[in-house]
């Protein structure tokens, strides 16, 4: 910037970035704050020309720590099931803990294509065309509803046998992506049905396991229909209630469903339940195993990756985070 010519390195941040300014000498002074690739003193004049680059680096949070179970793998279809705690594409900031990236980095897996998506915080059965002939046939069933998803939740409260909630949705904060049940005179929330079926509850009835049938495929449908139905899905910290001690993974996990085949249709291979699905104490988890981010572009880089590296594995140690091993109608 013409501005910035004949102004030393130091006094374009200070005037730039007037918050950080404690934090940019000594980030000259590291060689974090450069000049034409090379390091300079807090005093050097910048000329017209010059290019001024700023090197950091950051850790993504840390996640569950499970592995990636594949439950079939033929020519046209991988199905895996996902753990917990780790978006399904490289997105925000998380590169390295996706699911895409694992199977390369894993299993070699590379050119899939998903043909259904799961939240973050949700475990359970992703389909992954091999090509675009299957994938194409594939994403039309699921369009059409010949595809059926199934799920598990885990839920506070003494649920009832049967329950069915019809309630349209509409976006509460669409820049935030968080849903809402929406009021009988507007217009704007879309049809919203789920089935749910009691399998079993806690002796002191506080949670409930339950089969949860999605109708229709909503954007944190089944999230949303439990919490208006006053069972909010344990460890869900955007629609429950305040998160327990220990923090709690949430256990909402796609199982199962069918797949169209012949006459009938095919059922779809179950994912089983994450490990620490069926506990509800804090210490059924396990501790947090930090995730470094050791891939680096250039020996500058690296030389600040190993400067900050004690103290960022200090910081994730103590995020509360791990990486874990996972009738009625109501409108």
């Amino acid at each position: 910037k013409r501005r910035w010519v004949g102004k030393t390195v130091l006094s374009i941040f200070e005037e730039e970035f007037p918050v950080y300014r404690q934090y940019q000498g000594p980030c000259i002074d590291g060689g974090r704050i450069r000049v034409n690739d090379r390091r300079v003193e807090r005093s050097f004049v910048i000329n017209d020309g010059d290019q001024v680059s700023h090197i950091f680096h950051h850790h993504e949070p840390c996640v569950f720590d499970m592995p990636i179970e594949i439950i079939s793998n033929t020519p046209e279809l991988v199905v895996v099931s996902k753990p917990p705690s780790i978006p399904v594409h490289p997105c925000g900031r998380y590169h390295f803990n996706t699911l895409f990236s694992r199977l390369e980095k894993e299993f070699g897996f590379v050119g899939l294509h998903a043909l259904n998506r799961l939240d973050q915080a949700v475990s359970g059965v992703v389909l992954l065309g091999r090509n675009k002939q299957s994938s194409g046939k594939i994403l039309e069933d699921l369009r059409t509803g010949a595809v059926r998803k199934h799920y598990i939740a885990r839920v506070w409260g003494a649920f009832p046998e049967t329950l069915t909630v019809d309630a349209a949705l509409t976006w509460s904060a669409p820049h935030l992506r968080t849903v809402r049940v929406a009021k009988p005179d507007e217009d704007a929330g879309k049809a919203s049905v789920t089935r749910f079926t009691r399998i079993c509850a806690s002796r002191d009835g506080t949670q409930s396991l339950i089969f949860c049938e999605p109708i229709s495929g909503r954007t944190h449908q089944l999230r949303v229909h439990l919490a208006h139905a006053g069972f909010p899905i344990v460890g869900d910290l955007v629609y429950g209630p305040n998160p327990a001690p220990g923090r709690l993974p949430q256990v909402l996990h796609g199982q199962a469903g069918k797949l169209p085949g012949g006459s009938a249709p095919a059922p779809m291979p179950a994912a089983p339940l994450p490990a620490c699905s069926s506990g509800s104490r804090p210490g059924d988890l396990p501790r947090p195993v930090p995730v470094p981010v050791r891939s680096c572009p250039s020996p500058a880089l690296s030389a600040a990756c190993e400067e900050e590296d004690a103290d960022a594995d200090a910081g994730r140690q103590g995020d509360g985070l791990a990486r874990v091993p996972h009738s009625d109608v109501i409108r």
